[in-house]
């Protein structure tokens, strides 16, 4: 497993922050490679299988022992690419879709830097539920703002 125990918690226990950090495909901090995560309960079995560079590697995901949680890594990837995931439920039914978490944030860094600075004239189109079509797929993506009190400042 390459997640520490505490992050493991927060994605079990519902509680993480910033699942996006965690959950999908992702550099090795060290550069040996990619690791892939999901967070499937009715899974049995999990694949990611490469959608436009079919000359990417497939990374068999294993469930990480008493969790809803997959887990793989490919050791000789040197970047991420777009990717469905190959899912078996327990009745051995299998289907492809894409991962949620193989878009990016649509909330980029100068959206909230614009929005700090009171700039952004168009955070309707932003915040709240959005229907898009990211890479030929069609969804919702939803972002939100909470003010932090004083407390969670640190104030």
């Amino acid at each position: 497993m390459v997640l520490t125990q505490q992050e493991l918690q927060s994605l079990v226990e519902v509680r993480n922050r910033s699942p996006h950090q965690l959950l999908g495909l992702h550099a090795l901090g060290n550069g040996s490679g990619l690791v892939a995560r999901a967070l499937l309960p009715n899974a049995a079995k999990v694949e990611l299988q490469p959608v436009h560079e079919k000359d990417k590697p497939t990374i068999k995901l294993k469930r990480i022992p008493r969790t809803d949680l997959f887990e793989g890594t490919a050791p000789n990837a040197d970047r991420v690419y777009a990717y469905d995931l190959v899912i078996t439920d327990h009745g051995g039914n299998t289907y492809r879709t894409r991962d949620a978490y193989s878009f990016l944030p649509t909330l980029g860094e100068s959206d909230l830097y614009l929005f700090g600075k009171g700039d952004e004239r168009r955070i309707y189109d932003k915040l709240g539920a959005n229907l898009r079509t990211i890479d030929g797929v069609p969804g919702a993506s939803f972002a939100v703002w909470a003010q932090r009190s004083a407390h969670q400042r640190g104030g």
